[in-house]
């Protein structure tokens, strides 16, 4: 009968405009899903290269530190030194003015 052929290609272009939904819905999917895949491994590239800098900076921060503590030990053992050697003028200068007034005393009584 006429209607019931009707029905069926009715349904039969339904089908076939669903399909082509389908299909197009896949295919613009899967392109979202490559853009998707290629954005994430830019995003784990960038990662990584921050995470290297990171790394480097790390390292560079505890060369730093090693440096800064072997100058204050320099810096204190030249402290040290200072301190001895001024407490050796001093001595050295108490010592030349003793001298000099036992030289003094010594010339003086000889006249």
């Amino acid at each position: 009968s006429d209607w019931s052929r009707q029905v069926e290609d009715a349904c039969a272009e339904a089908r076939m405009v669903a399909d082509r939904a389908v299909s197009e819905t896949a295919t613009a999917a899967s392109a979202r899903v490559r853009q998707a895949e290629t954005r994430a491994a830019e995003a784990e590239e960038r990662l990584e290269a921050e995470r290297s800098q990171v790394v480097a900076s790390v390292q560079r921060i505890g060369e730093l530190e090693t440096t800064s503590q072997n100058l204050r030990g320099e810096v204190d053992a030249l402290r040290r030194e200072e301190s001895v050697r001024r407490a050796a003028e001093t001595s050295v200068a108490a010592m030349d003015e003793s001298m000099g007034q036992h030289a003094l005393t010594a010339i003086q009584s000889d006249l």
